[in-house]
């Protein structure tokens, strides 16, 4: 036994057409154009000496580590800002470690992918402790 279904004339346009908008919908989804620099920005108190390591060229692995092709470790003291282009494919790694055994540390680490604020965040850092932010470019956005 086969049931037939009918639509009339009349809903047939109307109804092709929706179709035919939710398929051009999801199969034109083109690629972001791809980041080409980070901005870091560091916001910390001049006496207090802080270790700045910035990447594009580094791996994570598994276990959490971050391994560096090519890094720029820079100490800071107090503001900082400074572009860095990013590799193909565009990723970036930022930490802000307080490697001092003497005083915990208060700043504050943004971070910009072109010119868009992708991490911003405040602490107080004990000896040893960090900030990282780590991004990867995804083609299709979120």
């Amino acid at each position: 036994m086969s049931v037939r279904y009918s639509v009339s004339p009349r809903l047939r346009l109307p109804i092709l057409g929706v179709v035919l908008v939710l398929l051009a919908g999801g199969a034109c989804t083109e690629p972001e154009t791809p980041p080409t620099r980070a901005t870091v920005i560091v916001e910390a108190n001049p006496q207090e000496p802080l270790l700045l390591i910035a990447s594009s060229s580094f791996e994570v692995g598994g276990d959490g580590t971050t391994a560096f092709g090519q890094a720029d470790t820079i100490t800071i003291s107090g503001n900082f800002n400074r572009e860095f282009a990013m590799q193909d494919p565009p990723r970036f790694t930022a930490i802000l470690r307080n490697d001092s055994e003497e005083e915990d540390k208060s700043a504050r680490l943004s971070v910009l992918i072109d010119g868009r604020k992708e991490y911003d965040e405040l602490a107080v850092l004990g000896t040893g402790g960090f900030l990282q932010f780590v991004y990867r470019y995804n083609p299709f956005g979120n």
